[in-house]
């Protein structure tokens, strides 16, 4: 038989050897769950997208990654919160990082995509640990535009 130029649609496989490929991968699984309950192996960490200009020049030193943090901080509006409550119609009065009570006179800082607040301390802890998201809803914390321009 000339297998030359013809298209093999369809490989057979033998039933008893799928069952084997079946129990090895469960095999497999309840070896890691084992295994992470004793605390020797800790599954790998997703591929998060983070965007090109977080990473900065970072090249392990931590040095990017300040700077791109100091550069998002700088680019969040920091307003009095009784003032920001009255422009966006209020909204909860509890600081969703800390979940302590944020004051009226205290200082929040605006987030640019959706608009929540948070305490200034808090945000800026959050964005030092390396994130790049609302703690509330996930939208990035500053717009994606290719310029911003900041409202004082």
């Amino acid at each position: 038989m000339n297998l030359v130029g013809r298209r093999l649609d369809l490989i057979l496989v033998p039933k008893p050897v799928l069952l084997l490929i079946y129990l090895l991968h469960h095999v497999e699984i309840a070896a890691r769950l084992l295994l992470s309950c004793l605390g020797i192996y800790s599954p790998p960490a997703p591929d998060v997208a983070v965007p090109e200009w977080y990473h900065g020049d970072d090249h392990g030193d931590g040095v990017g990654s300040r700077v791109a943090a100091a550069s998002i901080k700088r680019q969040l509006r920091v307003v009095e919160y009784s003032l920001w409550a009255k422009r966006w119609g209020g909204g909860g009065d509890t600081c969703v990082i800390c979940l302590g009570e944020v004051e009226a006179a205290e200082k929040v800082r605006e987030l640019a995509n959706c608009r929540h607040s948070f305490h200034v301390d808090c945000i800026d802890r959050w964005v030092d640990a390396g994130h790049v998201s609302c703690p509330l809803c996930r939208a990035p914390l500053l717009c994606r535009c290719s310029s911003f321009v900041s409202i004082n």
